[in-house]
């Protein structure tokens, strides 16, 4: 009932002339607020996970400045989190999620999972569409509902776990202490049989849990069983092992274990190069994430020296050379928070000026707050106009940076 419902209200809704003004609305409450008004409304739940990167985010907010995708979320109480926020770990806790990139959740009324977008965002409203009509479907049968209730009711049989195990991971949801139980199923014979080890590769097992350690015990037979998989899958396997452990150690701020995981990163590549930047990569992301501001801005300063200091930009593709530009302005983006040194500050000044030839109002934004840290107050109004500027030309929403604009101009920053 409740579903036809809301079927109904879209319906009408969308026929609304005047509702095709709007703009999405997200409210100015926490998650348990927007689970009680939910509640109240009758309406679902729209969790949209910012990242510490305004590029990101928005992309994200270009999807939302769509009339006809904030009709269709007008029957979701909408909300942002910040990485900032004080409920930001309590969420990533509760869906098993440390989202690098914005990410996208959906719940009922009473915060049961529906659906959603881990780790990534998108400027096509029809995408969010998707997402939004997909999770509406699922609230008449929650994905894990009727699976979490058996398994609160004591449910442990191998077939029941090893199913309710392959659900949550589809949804990248916490599967630690049900793979522990699935494993105290398994004979030793069992742990020979390619049909077992290949489930628990499947698993995403985090590094040197008991499930990766036990898999392993017969290196020979491992290889061969991973080895047959195809090459796309072994690598999506082995980002998510990646993903899940640094999680882990991210949470509990565990430097030791994250050295670990990087250590597992490392031993992905066959090529030496390839495999330290990617273990200094995992490194990277985890003292930014951990806020660790001196780790941080020395890690940073030699990853740019080592991977794109003396990379030629126009020698590279369209797509390389913006994915190198990208990566430049994050680097310049986050020391410049985490740094008041004049040296340092001009440093990642030249950075930026490599990228500016992209126009992309993200790279000018973040080369006029470089500016202003560096009492170039004139210049950095400059260009955060032009960034403002650009923003408009891409349709892309000004409100922030009009904000920081007005900020500068009156010595705010």
């Amino acid at each position: 009932m409740k579903k036809i419902l809301i079927t109904v209200t879209l319906f009408i809704s969308l026929l609304s002339p005047i509702n095709l003004l709007a703009q999405l609305e997200f409210r100015n409450i926490t998650f348990q607020q927007a689970v009680q008004q939910a509640q109240k409304e009758k309406k679902l739940v729209f969790v949209h996970i910012v990242c510490r990167y305004p590029l990101a985010n928005q992309t994200a907010n270009r999807a939302f400045n769509n009339p006809k995708l904030s009709e269709l979320y007008s029957n979701f109480v909408c909300i942002k989190v910040a990485p900032s926020s004080d409920e930001f770990f309590e969420i990533c806790n509760k869906y098993n999620i440390l989202p690098i990139y914005p990410t996208s959740i959906f719940t009922d009324s009473q915060g049961n999972f529906l659906d959603i977008m881990y780790d990534k965002t998108t400027s096509r409203p029809d995408v969010y569409m998707t997402l939004a009509t997909q999770a509406i479907e699922n609230q008449a049968n929650p994905p894990l509902t009727e699976m979490k209730l058996q398994y609160e009711n004591g449910n442990l049989k191998k077939n029941f776990l090893k199913q309710y195990i392959a659900t949550r991971s589809k949804y990248n949801l916490d599967i630690d202490e049900l793979l522990e139980q699935y494993i105290d199923h398994l004979t030793v014979e069992e742990f020979s049989s390619k049909q077992e080890i290949n489930f628990i590769i499947q698993c995403c097992p985090k590094v040197n849990s008991r499930a990766a350690r036990l898999i392993r015990f017969d290196s020979q037979l491992f290889d061969s069983i991973f080895m047959d998989i195809p090459i796309k899958e072994r690598k999506r396997i082995n980002s998510k092992i990646i993903a899940l452990s640094r999680k882990d150690a991210i949470l509990h701020k565990n430097e030791a274990y994250m050295k670990n995981v990087a250590d597992f990163a490392f031993s992905t590549y066959n090529d030496y190069s390839k495999a330290k930047r990617a273990a200094n990569y995992q490194m990277l992301l985890f003292y930014e994430l951990t806020n660790d501001s001196s780790h941080y801005k020395i890690s940073a300063l030699n990853y740019y020296n080592d991977y794109f200091a003396k990379v030629n930009l126009d020698s590279l593709g369209k797509k390389q050379s913006l994915w190198h530009a990208n990566q430049i302005n994050r680097l310049a983006w986050n020391i410049r928070k985490y740094t008041s040194n004049k040296k340092e500050l001009e440093t990642i000044l030249k950075w930026t000026e490599r990228i500016l030839p992209y126009k992309n109002h993200i790279y000018y934004y973040t080369y006029a707050l470089i500016l202003i840290r560096l009492n170039k107050k004139i210049e950095a109004i400059k260009w955060q106009k032009k960034a403002i500027e650009l923003a408009k030309q891409n349709k892309y929403p000004t409100n922030n940076l009009e904000k920081v604009l007005n900020n500068m101009q009156v010595g705010k920053i």
